[in-house]
């Protein structure tokens, strides 16, 4: 049985920002969804945002982006989650799939 596809939730900023993208969480599209469909996560100066993955393997598709776990470090990176969105996550119910600070992480705690 396929894996189900993941999405990478990363940081935009309204000004530019660091030539690799900020990964915060790999969570379930459904997840994702959640998450930068909420107001809160739509900001002055940045927003959250989703990139799809085409492939279980973890290869990420969005608008004109491709990025493959291979090229991570090169494109894009996890950054450290300073626990700003936490209380969102919990309330929405988000199983965080993969973090900086927790790879594969199962849950996170209410």
């Amino acid at each position: 049985m396929a894996a189900e596809p993941t999405a990478l939730v990363v940081m935009i900023s309204a000004h530019g920002g660091p030539a690799k993208m900020r990964a915060l969480w790999r969570v379930s599209v459904a997840d994702a969804r959640k998450i930068c469909s909420d107001p809160r996560t739509a900001l002055r100066n940045s927003a959250l945002h989703y990139l799809l993955s085409a492939a279980p393997e973890g290869e990420y598709r969005g608008p004109g982006e491709t990025l493959p776990d291979e090229h991570r470090g090169d494109t894009w990176e996890f950054v450290a989650d300073n626990g700003r969105w936490d209380s969102l996550l919990a309330e929405l119910e988000v199983t965080v799939l993969e973090s900086r600070a927790q790879p594969r992480r199962q849950e996170v705690a209410a």
